[in-house]
This record gives structure tokens, sequence and C-alpha cells, in this order.
């Protein structure tokens, strides 16, 4: 997907979570600071991805259920991008109550430390839930990378790993199979694609990819 595109989600996802959290923070004003960083969290780490994987199915849709696909393939792995703005997010509530105490001495611990606890609970279950709701759609013209993708995008325009989009096979320079995944090469350093392959299946997808004249990386010589 292009930057201009991932930029417009980003933006869009943005708008729309930030006002309902004005919207939330005038009813809320009197709660607890435990709720309003909670509140704030599920907004941030929910609602937003929530809305970029809306948007993106949305772009993506006519790319799959107007072409032929021949297979699909799970993605191998999480954007470690993603979890590390998550993890960020979540530290946002150690430097509100240290900014708002001075002291730690005055924060419930075991309470706040629980807090933390679950919500990297939660973030590890959305990225189980996108490792195996997340595939490669090979189509006759593209490759749809779609899904039940709960990771945050920031566009930064830093190389893609696994990121949704929609991709021309023109836009992979090489190929190559480890042990049981595929690693698909964007060209110019643009980021990497990893699958998870079944052994059975993995010379009829060699034969598919050289066809899309996408050639296979030679192994390293010895």
């Amino acid at each position: 997907m292009s930057n201009s595109k991932r930029s417009l989600i980003f933006t869009i996802g943005l708008l729309l979570t930030i006002f309902p959290i004005i919207y939330s923070l005038r009813f809320f004003s009197t709660s607890s600071d435990t709720f309003i960083i909670n509140m704030l969290l599920a907004f941030q780490l929910i609602w937003f991805p929530i809305l970029q994987m809306a948007q993106r199915y949305f772009f993506s849709r006519k790319y799959l259920y107007e072409d032929t696909i021949y297979f699909k393939l799970n993605l191998a792995g999480a954007n470690i991008k993603g979890r590390v703005i998550s993890y960020l997010l979540i530290g946002l509530q150690l430097i509100y109550f240290y900014i708002k105490y001075n002291k730690f001495s005055e924060v419930n611990i075991p309470l706040h430390i629980l807090n933390i606890i679950i919500w990297l609970v939660i973030v590890e279950v959305t990225l189980i839930i996108t490792n195996k709701k997340t595939y490669g759609s090979f189509s006759n013209h593209s490759i749809i990378i779609s899904g039940l993708d709960l990771k945050i995008d920031l566009p930064l325009n830093d190389p893609l790993n696994n990121d949704s989009g929609i991709f021309s096979y023109n836009d992979f320079s090489e190929f190559a199979f480890k042990g049981n995944k595929l690693i698909l090469y964007l060209y110019d350093r643009r980021g990497i694609y990893t699958f998870n392959v079944d052994k059975n299946f993995e010379v009829p997808i060699r034969e598919f990819l050289k066809a899309k004249r996408i050639g296979e990386k030679a192994a390293p010589s010895r």
C-alpha cells in the first residue's frame, strides 16, 4: 500500500479517535485517574487499530473480490514496530503518574502494575489474532495482504514488514524459502514479507512466483 494511502488511513483513524476521546472526557472528568487512563488506552490500543483495519479492508476489498485468488498464505510473525508503539502508549501511564505525584510512594504500585500487565496481555492477544488472521492472498495480478490486522501502523516511510497493503508482483525483486517460511523481498530494500508455508506446497508456489517473473534468491555460498 502506498505511503499516501497509509497516511490517509492514519489521519482519518486519528481524527476518529481524538474526537470521541475529547467527547468522553467531558463526561468522565471527575472519574479516577486509573479509569481515565484505561479509557484513553482503550481508544488508542483497541479502537484506533480497528479503525485502521476497517479502512484497509475498504481499500483492498475490490482486489479480493474482483480478481481470482489462487492461494492464501498466513503471515509469519508480527510487526515489531506495532508492538513497540503499543508498549510506549502503555508506558505513558508511568509518565503520567510520575508527573502528577512526583514520587511513586503516593501511587498504589500493586494496582498500577496489575493494570499495566493487563494491557500488555491485551496487546499480545491482539497480535496473536493478527498473526493467525492476516493473510497474503495471491491473485492473478497482485498480492493482497489483509485480514484481522490489529497492529498500529504509523506511516513513517520506513521499510515495510508484513504490513497490510496491495502489491503488484513487479514490486518484488526476489523470493526465498527458509525452512517452512516464504520470504518475499521488495525492490530497493523497501521491506520484506514472510509467510508460513506447508513444505508440500513449496514446489507449486515456487513455480507460481517464477511464472510471475520473481526470481529466487540464490543461496549463500559456503
